[in-house]
């Protein structure tokens, strides 16, 4: 068994930040009527960064799975590896029908629940758990593949994979859609990147990265105007999104091996607190849904996002801890 690396821990706890701050700060960046105003444009210049979580939650999916040989064995990885992310999403899409049920006062029925798991889940933010699982199926396909791969090759593998929704976008253009799109590019990039140094060659990522941040910001405050705010360069799997998102990985990679002694006191906490992440992640939006209807008015855009913020990280922390500490419930609720 390979030893647990740090950085990996703190870059799930930085990209379940970057979602939770996505979430809670939402209403803000599309509300015309905050546009212009300098708290609103710090909160533009924020969402940039936060829209680095998703790919980065992607990036770490492909490094562990892609750099273990185990994940080959079909029968293995299927048996172990997908149980552990369909039994929380069947229990979560559960809890938020009937959740949602209670607090918007709406019908529930049997249908209505299989609908909603056949179709994305019942909560906007289950996406990412069923995108994750279908790449999941191409998990052992990818690790012989990858295996048999020079770094040149697949590095060649991820542009095929990012070319059609990470460039043709830009364009306006479709190209290959039935061949690959979506997230799979972050996918394979976390294998790439994870599982060499590039030495001097990390700062040309940091430049493309910071350029890549910039070119986003800037294109979301040109587009905006006082009738609609559309932040169309927030797109999930834009190809500035693979230097943002791959600088940070790279950086704290590079930064935890650098100081690995000074930082080996924290990486006991560091692991126990990445792994109440997935219970963060399930339970976030339905502590946000009742943050968001107790939260007063006359709050500062500053104070409402921190409140919010603070509120809906604090206590679905304390959501995912408590699930944790009973085995049961923890198996059932957690990835």
């Amino acid at each position: 068994m390979r030893e647990r690396e740090s950085y990996l821990d703190a870059l799930r706890c930085f990209a379940m930040f970057c979602v939770v701050l996505l979430h809670t700060q939402a209403p803000v960046l599309i509300c015309t009527d905050y546009y212009g105003l300098p708290s609103w444009r710090a909160c533009m210049l924020l969402d940039t960064g936060t829209r680095m979580g998703v790919p980065l939650f992607f990036m770490l999916s492909g490094y562990l799975m892609l750099s273990r040989p185990e994940t080959a064995e079909f029968r293995t990885f299927y048996g172990r590896r997908l149980p552990k992310l369909l039994v929380p999403l069947l229990a979560w899409n559960g809890i938020y029908y009937l959740a949602d049920g209670l607090l918007y006062g709406e019908a529930r029925s049997l249908s209505g629940f299989l609908a909603g798991v056949l179709d994305q889940g019942c909560s906007y933010h289950m996406w990412f758990a069923y995108t994750l699982a279908g790449i999941y199926l191409l998990c052992p396909f990818l690790r012989r593949m990858a295996g048999q791969c020079t770094p040149r090759q697949q590095l060649l593998l991820i542009v095929l994979a990012a070319f059609p929704s990470g460039v043709c976008l830009y364009l306006h253009i479709h190209l290959f859609d039935p061949l690959l799109s979506g997230f799979l590019g972050y996918f394979l990039a976390g294998l790439w990147l994870g599982s060499r140094d590039l030495g001097r060659g990390r700062y040309v990522l940091y430049g493309l990265g910071a350029a890549a941040y910039l070119m986003g910001t800037l294109g979301n405050l040109l587009d905006a105007s006082p009738a609609a705010i559309s932040l169309p360069w927030n797109g999930g799997y834009l190809l500035h999104h693979y230097f943002t998102s791959g600088a940070v990985f790279v950086w704290v990679k590079t930064f935890f091996a650098r100081h690995r002694a000074r930082l080996a006191p924290l990486a006991g906490g560091l692991a126990r607190l990445s792994g109440l992440m997935s219970g963060v992640y399930w339970a976030h939006i339905l502590v946000l849904n009742v943050v968001s209807g107790l939260t007063g008015s006359g709050l500062t855009v500053f104070g409402y996002v921190a409140v919010r913020l603070a509120a809906t990280a604090g206590i679905s922390l304390a959501v995912a801890w408590a699930a944790s500490r009973i085995p049961a419930v923890g198996r059932v609720l957690l990835a």
